[in-house]
C-alpha cells in the first residue's frame, strides 16, 4: 500500500490523488462514499471525519490520523493557490463549480 500511495503522489495531481487514495484506504470508502465527502464532514481541529455510508451501513465519525490531516491541509493549501479554486475539496478537472453543490469531492465525472 505504501508504494501505491507514493506512486499516487508522482502524478500530475499528486497531492489530490494521494489524498483520495489515502482516504479511500484508511476509511474503507466505496467510490460513492468518497465522492460524497464534503468539507463540513471534516473537523480538522479534532481530527474527525464523518462518513455517510451507503448500502445500509452505519454512518459514523472516524478518526483522521496525522499523516492524513497533513495530506488534507496540503491539498487545501494547493487549492487556495489555484485561480480556479472554488470548491475546497477535490473535483474532476472538467467539473464546473456548479457541478458540485455542497462542496462535494466530485460529481459523476472522471477524476
Amino acid at each position: 500500500m505504501k508504494r501505491f500511495l507514493e506512486a499516487a503522489r508522482r502524478g500530475r495531481h499528486g497531492v489530490r490523488d494521494h489524498l483520495l487514495m489515502l482516504m479511500t484506504y484508511r476509511h474503507g470508502l466505496r467510490v460513492s462514499e468518497l465522492v460524497d465527502v464534503r468539507l463540513k464532514d471534516l473537523d480538522l481541529e479534532t481530527g474527525r471525519l464523518y462518513v455517510r455510508r451507503k448500502k445500509g451501513s452505519l454512518s459514523t465519525h472516524q478518526p483522521v490520523e496525522g499523516d492524513e490531516l497533513r495530506a488534507i491541509r496540503a491539498y487545501l493549501r494547493e487549492r487556495e493557490q489555484r485561480s480556479d479554486a472554488r470548491s475546497p475539496l477535490p473535483l474532476p478537472e472538467r467539473a464546473r463549480p456548479d457541478d458540485a453543490p455542497g462542496h462535494q469531492l466530485s460529481g459523476k465525472t472522471d477524476w
